[in-house]
This record gives C-alpha cells, sequence and structure tokens, in this order.
C-alpha cells in the first residue's frame, strides 16, 4: 500500500511541472470555462486521494504532521480562504475565488502530508529529476525565443508578449522558479561533484532568464546568490561552503556581463525592458491607488468579481491586480488574509530551519519577488512548486567522516505535542538515526537532516 501511495505521489508531484494550467487546456481541462472539476488542477485530485488514504490505512506514516501546530496554522487559513471563497460563490457573482483558494493555499498542505513518506535518499532522487527537468524547460524556453513562437499556448502570446514560456505557461513563473534554481544551485553545499559542475547548468539558466524576461526574478536571484556568498554559517557535520564557492557571484556577473554584449535579440529585449519600465511601473501604482476605492466592509471581506473588473478597467489593468497581497485583499478581504499572510512565512521559515542553507535564500528570494507581482493572488501552482523544489533538491549535505555525531533539529517534533514516534523507515519529518544505527548503512545511503 505504501508503494503505491508513493508512487501516487510523484506521479501528482510531476503533474505539478508539466501540467500548467495552459498545457490543461491544449489537453482539454479547461480551468476557465469548465465546470467545478476541470477548474481544479489534477494534481490536486491525486495527492489529496494520496493523504486520505495514507492517513487512514498508515496513519503512523503520514498522520504524524498533523500533530503539528505551524502546520495545522496554514492549513486553517488555507480553509479560511476556502470557506469566505464559498460565501463569495454562493452570491452568484464569482470570478473563480474558490478554485483559486484550493489550488493556491491548500494544495500545498496537502502536498506536504503526501511527502511523509519519502526518505531524504529518495527526497534527493526526485530533486535530480527537477534538475533535469528545469534544464530541459530552459533549452526549451531559448528555444521559444529564437524561433519567436511557444510550444504551448500561453497568456503572453494573447497578449503579444515574446517572451518565452515553455512550460510554466507564464513567463514571470517561469523566471521566478528558474531563478529558484539558479539560487539553490548557486549556494548549496557541495555534494560527491564539485560545485565547478554546476556553472554549466548555472550558465544554462541565466540565459533562460534573458528568454523568459522576468526582471525581479533576474535582479533578486543574482542579489541572492551575493548574499549567500558574503553570508555563510559553517555547521560543524555539514560540508564546508568553500572558496569556489565563494567566487560565484563574481564567475555569474562576468557570465552576464559577455552575454549582454552578445548580438542576441531577446538580450537586447530584456535589457530595455529594465530602461522602459514604465508600462509596469504604472500598473504597481495602479495597484495601491486601487485600494483608495475600498470601504470599510472591502477592506475586511472583499468586493465581488464585477466590482473589481471595474475598479481594474477604470485604472488600465484589466488583467489583473500587479501587487498579489493587495489582489487578495480586494477577492477576499483581510480578515481571511491576514492569516495566511503570517502562516505561510512561518511555515517556509520551519520548513528551511532543517534543510540545506540554499532552503533559507530559496525561502527569501521566493518572499520577496512574488510579492511584487501577481502570482499568488490569482490562481497558482508557486508554492506547491516552490515547496517540492526546497524539499526535494535542499536535503542536508553531512560529512561522511560525521554524520552520526551530531543531530539536527527536528522542528516538527520540537513543536508537536505528540511523542516520539516509534521506530521505523526514516522519513522526511523523523529525527536522524543515531550514531551505532548509521554505522551499519553505507555512507552513500544515509539520510540526511530532515524536515
Amino acid at each position: 500500500m505504501l508503494r503505491l501511495l508513493k508512487t501516487l505521489t510523484v506521479i501528482g508531484c510531476a503533474m505539478l511541472f508539466v501540467l500548467s494550467f495552459n498545457v490543461l487546456a491544449v489537453l482539454g481541462w479547461s480551468i476557465v470555462s469548465g465546470n467545478a472539476i476541470t477548474k481544479l488542477h489534477p494534481a490536486f485530485f491525486i495527492l489529496l486521494l494520496v493523504a486520505i488514504a495514507g492517513v487512514l490505512s498508515v496513519p503512523s506514516v503520514y498522520a504524524r504532521l498533523l500533530a503539528n501546530k505551524l502546520y495545522l496554522f496554514y492549513l486553517a487559513a488555507g480553509i479560511l480562504l476556502v470557506f469566505r471563497a464559498s460565501f463569495i460563490a454562493a452570491t452568484g457573482i464569482t470570478g473563480g475565488e474558490l478554485s483559486a483558494a484550493i489550488i493556491t493555499w491548500v494544495l500545498p498542505a496537502v502536498l506536504l502530508l503526501t511527502l511523509q513518506a519519502f526518505s531524504s535518499p529518495e527526497l534527493d532522487r526526485i530533486g535530480v529529476a527537477i534538475r533535469i527537468f528545469f534544464a530541459v524547460n530552459s533549452t526549451m524556453g531559448l528555444v521559444e525565443r529564437v524561433r519567436g513562437t511557444h510550444f504551448f499556448p500561453s497568456l503572453a502570446e494573447g497578449i503579444g508578449d515574446p517572451r518565452a514560456t515553455a512550460f510554466f505557461g507564464h513567463p514571470l513563473n517561469a523566471s521566478l522558479l528558474t531563478g529558484l534554481m539558479i539560487v539553490h544551485l548557486a549556494s548549496a553545499r557541495r555534494s560527491k561533484v564539485p560545485v565547478v559542475w554546476r556553472l554549466p547548468e548555472m550558465g544554462l539558466h541565466g540565459i533562460a532568464m534573458f528568454a523568459f524576461g522576468g526582471r525581479s526574478a533576474m535582479v533578486f536571484s543574482v542579489a541572492m546568490v551575493i548574499f549567500s556568498a558574503i553570508w555563510v554559517r559553517q555547521e560543524g557535520a555539514e560540508r564546508k561552503v568553500g572558496a569556489i564557492q565563494r567566487m560565484l557571484p563574481l564567475i555569474i556577473a562576468g557570465a552576464g556581463l559577455a552575454l549582454v554584449f552578445l548580438p542576441l535579440d531577446f538580450v537586447d529585449a530584456t535589457i530595455d525592458r529594465f530602461s522602459n519600465d514604465y508600462k509596469s511601473s504604472e500598473t504597481r501604482n495602479s495597484a495601491y491607488q486601487m485600494l483608495g476605492f475600498l470601504n470599510t466592509h472591502d477592506w475586511l471581506f472583499g468586493m465581488d468579481a464585477n466590482r473589481r473588473q471595474i475598479v481594474q478597467t477604470f485604472f488600465h489593468s484589466p488583467l489583473g491586480i500587479e501587487l498579489c497581497w493587495i489582489a487578495l485583499i480586494m477577492t477576499y478581504g483581510i480578515v481571511a488574509v491576514l492569516p495566511m499572510m503570517v502562516a505561510l512565512p512561518l511555515l517556509l521559515y520551519s520548513i528551511m530551519r532543517t534543510l540545506d542553507r540554499s532552503a533559507f535564500y530559496m525561502m527569501i528570494y521566493f518572499l520577496i519577488v512574488t510579492a511584487g507581482s501577481l502570482s499568488l493572488g490569482s490562481k497558482s501552482l508557486l508554492i506547491a512548486q516552490a515547496l517540492m523544489m526546497m524539499l526535494a533538491l535542499s536535503q542536508r549535505r553531512l560529512m561522511p567522516a560525521r554524520a552520526g555525531r551530531r543531530e539536527a533539529p527536528d522542528i516538527w517534533s520540537q513543536l508537536s505535542e505528540a511523542g516520539p514516534a516509534p521506530a521505523r523507515q526514516p522519513r522526511l519529518w523523523d529525527e536522524p538515526v543515531a550514531a551505532q544505527e548509521e554505522a551499519r548503512v553505507p555512507s552513500s545511503e544515509r539520510p540526511a537532516a530532515r524536515l
């Protein structure tokens, strides 16, 4: 049973990356004009089935996370948004608020529950698959930008935007997640493979960032790489951050400078977007000005879809509100949004604490870039995708000779009122096994510190 649930979880996680809303539309699964089922991503149904079946059939594996206070806080904040969206839907004046609340906020909680069954070596293998996927995605983005057409229909194509989108269906989503991969590659402690071997992979993603054209993602990915090289905290049992890794910002800056002088049209177009920022700045300013149209009831409980559309049209922003938290307040109201504004950073921080150092920089980067765009203000897979990347890519790298000398903190056990879990297969939220037990396990198979 556990093997089947793991297999279904891997399938659901793969669908989060491969099946964007645009790809689903090509396959006939419409999230806009479809019924209540097709308005939700199919990965949600698979992962929800795994979570329910796992809690009922293998509670010792799947139910432990339900005792964690931070997880329950996030889950409650997501359910509150769903309840508010349900009341909005009951009025008959709706703009997809219910499905957006489920996919954007509840899906990540379901995903975390399903990942309880995976050990660190298993997540490492998923991380390798994610890196291969992103290499393919960046290659697709470059091909799209050079030939001027998209592999899949996208919103950018509908409004005459030439930027590449690849699998993610939107240039900003592609930029954000590709930047997240760059931040990980630059800041993660070295594994068995020397850090220098990451440079070709980072170079591919760096060029692809120009093809995707997300300015905030480009700026803050570079900023996080520089920050990760300057602020280094060495942990006793973890692999060291060497001189080569500290020099990565200089290498990246040099490569970026060389790229600017290459005769590539899409590079010039991206640079022009930095110098001609008038429209984007106006859109962001309009988002702030929209708050002036809110009365007390709108601030507390949001405004209906018709009024939102009128306000957006008046401010020449019909496709969406540029800043996600303003979009959420105008949609659901601050009463429903405020708990999530607190719960999301807390959840990401708690996850980051027991992962590799790269998870910290990935978390900061993700929160900053998403706050400056529509992103989470509409139906989005970004939180689930970012969580999957952090957990699969940022498992701790321990020194082989010292892997059993210290125990990394288990944040979920510390915050839970439940007692220690019974002896079983090491999993994501378990503490590392004791040194005498690890001595019997080959160093290549020992689980690293887990969440």
